[in-house]
């Protein structure tokens, strides 16, 4: 059952303390799956999502003070086999203690909303 009501988001750039948090749930959920990927990588490549007013950006959920989940809006990713796709979601992590209570969904849904038409 969704329990959204007390769900603030925030443009990772507003809440700059989540990156030691989000690079570790990036790390250890998609880390494998890039050669040569550190923990250090994935804190320095979260740096060039600290933006408000242009992608990429991240928001962040935030349920009762805690950092719960992260979506990504990114600017051509996987060009070489979608080069028509601009604008792509990615990096959605909903934090266990927080899942099957629809914050993915709404993560997803707002992300979409604030993406460039």
């Amino acid at each position: 059952m969704s329990n959204n009501t007390n769900i603030e988001l925030s443009f990772l750039a507003d809440r700059q303390d989540a990156i030691p948090l989000i690079a570790h749930w990036y790390f250890d959920q998609w880390g494998h799956l890039i050669p040569g990927e550190t923990l250090e990588r994935s804190l320095a490549r979260l740096q060039k999502f600290l933006n408000r007013d242009k992608m990429p950006f991240i928001l962040v959920a935030i349920r009762d003070g805690e950092i719960a989940g992260s979506v990504q809006l990114k600017f051509r990713e996987m060009a070489d086999r979608y080069p028509d796709k601009e604008h792509w979601l990615g990096g959605v992590f909903v934090a266990s203690g927080f899942r099957g209570q629809g914050l993915g969904s709404s993560l997803v849904q707002e992300i979409v909303r604030r993406a460039p038409q």
